[in-house]
């Protein structure tokens, strides 16, 4: 609530060992779940253009699949 009508971007993650940071195998890839806004999933950290949704004068809801 409150957020001012623009482009928007989220990414959440489950640190699931409470260390602040995201872990990776040896192979560098995630050992804890995340997702970001619009399921954009590639190789590598998703990107602002990927992610991105536009917050108007109306509700926005979004489904993040971890």
């Amino acid at each position: 609530e409150g957020l001012e009508p623009g482009e928007y971007s989220i990414i959440v993650l489950h640190d699931e060992n409470n260390n602040n940071k995201m872990d990776f195998d040896t192979t560098r890839m995630p050992t804890e779940d995340y997702g970001s806004s619009n399921n954009s999933f590639h190789m590598g950290p998703p990107s602002f253009e990927s992610s991105k949704f536009e917050v108007k004068n109306i509700d926005v809801t979004l489904e993040i699949r971890f």
